[in-house]
This record gives C-alpha cells, structure tokens and sequence, in this order.
C-alpha cells in the first residue's frame, strides 16, 4: 500500500485516533516522526490533502483533530476563561498561514468541525464563540481567493435573460407582471444580460425600482464572479454593494436565479435564455 510524506496509509491515520471517543487523545502513542498533529507545516499540509480525498477521510481527519484539541478542552474552565483551547485554536490558525491560501482556509475548516465535535459531544457546553471566528474567517478568506481571480469565460451565461414562468407543461412562457421583465419587455433585452470583455463578466441588468424598470434603465457593470460547481455562478456586482446573484443552470437556456439581498428577502426567479 503507498505510503503518505508522514508513513501513514489511510488506514493507519484512521488508526491514530479513536474515532467514536474523546476520552483520552489516543490508544496508541506516536512519536514527532509519525503524528501529523506534531509535524508542523508538513503534517498540517498532510491532514489538508488526506481530508481533501473523500468524505470518508475528512471525517477521520476531523476526529483525529478533535481527539488532539480535547487534550486542551479538558485543561480549560470558565475560571482560566478556556484559554488553554483559545491559545491552541490560535497558534494553529497562526501556523497554518505558512500553507497556501487556499489550504489555509480547508485547515481552519477542519479545525471548526473539529470544535463542533466536541460541542456536540458534551452537549452544546462548549461555548460557541470559542470556535465559531473560525467559520467566520473560512468564509472570508474564500470570499477573498476567489471573487478576486479570474474565471475562465462560462458560455452557459452569457445573452439576454427574461423573466419566465412554467407553463404547467414542461414548459415556460415569458413572465407578464405589472413591470415585464419577460423577454419581450425593454427592447427585447428581458430582465438581464450577460457578457464577456476577454474574461471579465459585464452584467446588464434591470433596475430594481418602478421607475427603473419603466424606463429600461439597466446597470451595465463588471461584475466578480465564482463558479462553485460546472452549473452554478455567484456574481457580486460592485455597485450591488452586499446583494449579490445566484445563477443554477437547470437546463440549456433556462437559469434558476436568486437574488440575496442585504436589507430585505431574497427573491427567486426563473430566467429563459431570449432568442
């Protein structure tokens, strides 16, 4: 069986802790040669990989990282403010910044669930602000990674976009509110259109208020953007300040768009590619 950079198989990770308790740290007794925990950079690009390969090895990964911060939750009390976890969930969020962006963010994901383990195990006694910065920064920091690097152009977005309602057969016609966002309405230019100068997306889109909308007024903006999965876009709009787009590609020429808002609920729609 091939061996990882620290000498450990998946099995013998899955060994290393005991995944179903956190009564003691581990069954077994590991020197800084072979525990990942004790390795550093290495070993923390080490968990980062192992956990990336299936869910099955993220879980033992996450369990393994708990048993390790349970040495440390048991030291720590409202009396001594828990600092011996604080300062541990610290210096391991500080060490991991020698890693990349991008694995530095899937490290303070796995030291979160591994928090979240522990809570859970004791009944929600954890006090969640503890751990729950950690989310936090995750999400900024991919935020940071990927709304800033340009994406290869996504052909499934780009034309016009009207509004649209099923038809009841499989079907959709063009949406008929009070305000036409179907493609129809404003020159045929529907609700939104998408497009492309070299790789930076150019959205177009409708303006949000009865006056907008009457006048054909459309933001034409360039827009950051991630692509989470083949099918799927977020766009975020700079003149959109904190509202930003979903778009799902259901199927060819028709997109199921949300639209998150800051200040108020977030509105679903479906959109039909105009001909």
């Amino acid at each position: 069986m091939r061996k990882f950079i620290l000498g450990l198989t998946a099995a013998s990770l899955c060994a290393l802790a005991p995944l179903n308790t956190f009564a003691q740290q581990s069954k077994q007794t590991y020197s800084a040669q072979t525990d990942p925990w004790l390795q550093g950079t290495k070993g923390m690009q080490f968990l980062v990989d192992h956990a990336s390969i299936s869910a099955k090895n993220q879980s033992e990964v996450d369990k393994f990282v708990a048993n390790k911060l349970h040495v440390k939750w048991e030291q720590s009390t409202v009396y001594n403010t828990y600092k011996p976890f604080r300062e541990l969930l610290a210096d391991k969020y500080t060490a991991a910044k020698a890693l990349s962006a991008q694995d530095h963010a899937k490290f303070n994901g796995i030291l979160f669930r591994a928090s979240k383990l522990i809570d859970d195990h004791y009944k929600d006694k954890m006090p969640d602000y503890l751990y729950d910065w950690l989310e936090a920064v995750q999400i900024t920091m991919f935020n940071q990674n990927t709304k800033n690097k340009p994406r290869p152009k996504q052909n499934w977005l780009v034309g016009h976009w009207g509004e649209a309602d099923e038809d009841g057969k499989g079907g959709y016609v063009n949406n008929t509110n009070m305000f036409g966002h179907g493609c129809a309405e404003h020159n045929g230019r529907g609700f939104a259109t998408i497009s492309y100068v070299g790789n930076q997306l150019v959205l177009d889109v409708i303006g949000s208020t009865p006056a907008e909308v009457m006048f054909d007024a459309f933001d034409k903006s360039a827009a950051k953007y991630t692509i989470p999965k083949a099918n799927l876009a977020h766009i975020y709009p700079a003149k959109w300040n904190k509202d930003w787009l979903e778009l799902e590609l259901v199927k060819p020429g028709i997109l199921s768009a949300v639209l998150h808002f800051n200040d108020r609920k977030d509105e679903k729609i479906i959109l039909r590619q105009c001909k």
